[in-house]
């Protein structure tokens, strides 16, 4: 049987410090992210998958000559589909 004991208070104060100090430093300034060829690219095919015109099997293109998974272009569909602004 697994020894399960419930975090204690000072676990669950610590991870959310993390969480909103993560959020804070991704989110508060989105006009200093680089915003290239292949953030545009991603940005198309998610919004291409959003509006149902296309389902891709493979994502962006690597510096290495692979291409990466298409997990990166399913997770920034989900904004798209709210609308073509994804922030």
């Amino acid at each position: 049987m697994l020894n399960r004991h419930p975090l204690r208070r000072w676990e669950w104060i610590t991870a959310v410090g993390i969480l909103l100090l993560a959020a804070f430093l991704r989110l508060h300034a989105p006009g200093i992210t680089e915003f290239k060829r292949d953030e545009a690219t991603l940005s198309r095919l998610a919004l291409n998958l959003a509006q149902g015109e296309d389902f891709p099997v493979l994502g962006i293109g690597s510096s290495v000559g692979f291409p990466n998974s298409p997990i990166n272009v399913y997770l920034l569909a989900i904004p798209y589909a709210a609308g073509n602004n994804p922030i």
